[in-house]
């Protein structure tokens, strides 16, 4: 006999097809730095307007040290924003490629127990071993944006998910790849190049942030607004999750 989902929230379904890591817990720990970081940026910025103020109001070599110190300061504060934005999609990319990493295989036993097939797609020509591996996007090249996207489009999820989510993990991980193979400072091609995907992805201007020298991109970061959107888009994840284990269970 079927189970009864009716009392159960799309939260909670959704680990039918996740099993046994723990999310919540994880997303909790992310938030919890996320916040800290937040916090020490603030206190940064904050000192900073304190030495500003200062300076406007000394003079002579008490002004020329406060000028100084306002320099330094700002100058620290470029690497601590990267430090943070590096941090929080060190955590945000490898957890939504996770969930999907996870959900795939977990969605194919779901309609294999009930009888369900999936949705006709250019996927089920792959191997057999790389058809529900997210990292793998037809014909079969390495490609986890494309991999999610199809995956998702082949077995009726994408009803459930965002309609931006490819949108969405294009910036997180073009983003990702960027910061953790050439670090804080990227090469001046690079950073031209980013400039240029943002614009011709489509990707909203308030996504990143970007410190300049010379009136030239010079460090890129996450922006508040990218991330929380990030967030909530894992939010609409697990619930996509929950709703399509509702339907096909």
């Amino acid at each position: 006999m079927p189970m009864d989902l009716s009392e159960f929230d799309d939260r909670f379904l959704a680990s039918f097809v996740l099993g046994s890591p723990d999310y919540d817990a994880q997303l909790y720990a992310i938030r919890g730095l996320l916040r800290l970081h937040g916090q020490a940026d603030e206190a940064l910025s904050n000192e900073i307007k304190e030495i500003e103020a200062f300076a406007k109001q000394a003079s002579g070599s008490a002004n020329e040290r406060a000028v100084d110190d306002w320099i330094d300061h700002l100058h620290q504060s470029v690497f601590q924003d990267a430090a943070h934005s590096m941090a929080a999609v060190g955590m945000l990319a490898p957890f939504v490629e996770s969930l999907f990493k996870q959900a795939f295989p977990g969605i194919r036993d779901l309609l294999d127990r009930n009888g369900r097939a999936p949705i006709p797609h250019a996927r089920w020509t792959m191997p057999k071993d790389k058809q529900w591996d997210c990292r793998r996007a037809s014909p079969d090249r390495p490609h986890l944006v494309d991999g999610i996207v199809e995956l998702a489009d082949a077995t009726g999820l994408a009803a459930d998910l965002p309609a931006d989510l490819h949108k969405t993990l294009s910036a997180l991980f073009g983003y990702r790849n960027k910061m953790f193979h050439l670090g804080f400072e990227w090469p001046d091609d690079e950073r031209s190049a980013f400039e240029r995907r943002i614009v011709a992805a489509g990707w909203p201007e308030d996504w990143f942030n970007q410190a300049t020298s010379d009136g030239k991109p010079w460090v890129f970061y996450l922006s508040e607004t990218f991330v929380q959107h990030c967030l909530a888009t894992v939010d609409q994840i697990f619930a996509g999750l929950g709703a399509f284990v509702r339907r096909n269970d």
